[in-house]
């Protein structure tokens, strides 16, 4: 669960491959509901990976 903490910035920064999404390369509903919530805390979402820029781009814009 995410807490507003003294209004402290809050980040989170995850990977793509293996951890945001699945093995059919999509991000799950669960996963997007989380993220839902972090952006609703205020949270900033940070995508860490090692992709190329542009192919991190397409997936995550899907989702936009």
């Amino acid at each position: 669960m995410i807490k507003n903490i003294n209004n402290k910035r809050k980040l989170l920064a995850i990977d793509l491959d293996g951890t945001l999404l699945n093995d059919d390369k999509q991000i799950s509903k669960a996963n997007l509901n989380g993220l839902k919530r972090a952006m609703e805390n205020n949270a900033t979402i940070a995508i860490v990976t090692g992709r190329a820029l542009f192919s991190a781009l397409n997936i995550i814009e899907k989702y936009d």
